[in-house]
């Protein structure tokens, strides 16, 4: 039952374990909407940080393309990391993750683009993770942090601005 009080304690986020906790990260670049969409998707394979966080290392090349977030190795073997749900330019992404976690059922990540006086915010949340495996799910997606600051900085932002 709920309180009657304005001043009572919010409920506890019944449910949730701190493994399920969603990852959020945003990043503010100088640009509009539309171009930090289009940096995100069709420019990730110049500011992504494959040499640390790919299964092939710096010659792998990373593409967010209709059918998601896939890597090619140098030998033309492809990883599909995440598929592709959504996508309206300059607005979101929503992708299926599956990356490193095949035997689970999928995560989603969804990346916001929002007008600011200055650019955009992008918005990085990364959830639905599984119960037992969550906190492995959140060290392995650890990697989004570092990626949204490589991102931020390829689209002209200050490392300042996204500390």
């Amino acid at each position: 039952m709920s309180s009657l009080f304005s001043h009572a304690e919010p409920a506890p986020n019944v449910g949730s374990s701190p493994s399920q906790v969603a990852l959020s990260h945003q990043a503010e670049v100088p640009v509009a909407t539309d171009r930090a969409f289009e940096g995100f998707t069709d420019y990730i394979h110049l500011w992504w940080p494959a040499e640390v966080y790919s299964k092939g290392g710096p010659g792998t090349h990373i593409s967010l393309d209709a059918d998601g977030l896939n890597e090619e190795l140098d030998d033309g073997q492809v990883f599909v990391a995440a598929e592709l749900l959504e996508a309206v330019s300059g607005e979101y992404l929503e992708l299926r993750v599956t990356d490193g976690f095949e035997h689970l059922a999928p995560s989603r990540l969804r990346v916001t683009f929002t007008a600011t006086v200055t650019g955009t915010r992008v918005q990085l949340v990364h959830d639905g993770f599984d119960a037992a495996h969550g906190g492995e799910q959140r060290a392995y997606y650890g990697y989004w942090a570092p990626a949204l600051r490589r991102y931020a900085r390829f689209m002209g932002a200050h490392e300042a601005d996204n500390a």
